[in-house]
């Protein structure tokens, strides 16, 4: 979960805002975006995939950072993180919109 804190206010907050994420093992260390970037970073020894609507693969990073430039016409982009053994995280979809 992204939130500011562990309390209850803060963990409900999050969830209300979106801003969580779920994960078999591994996580991400930062997640931001800014203007239409979307920047992951995972722990060594994972790689980033950067994943479009219907499932469509934007760009595969195979170090534990990277970023994705959207253009408008992926929907959404959301971010899968994959250790070396397997693990994986994912972030929630982010939804392009252009305004």
């Amino acid at each position: 979960m992204l939130a500011s804190s562990d309390d209850q206010l803060s963990l409900l907050s999050s969830l209300r805002r979106g801003a969580f994420v779920a994960s078999s093992g591994a996580e991400f260390t930062r997640l931001t975006v800014a203007g239409s970037t979307i920047t992951a970073e995972a722990a060594p020894g994972t790689s980033l995939r950067f994943i479009g609507r219907g499932g469509r693969l934007l760009r595969a990073v195979s170090t534990n950072s990277g970023s994705y430039r959207a253009t408008g016409t992926e929907g959404y982009v959301r971010v899968e993180a994959i250790r070396d053994d397997g693990a994986r995280a994912w972030s929630q979809p982010y939804v392009i919109t252009w305004r």
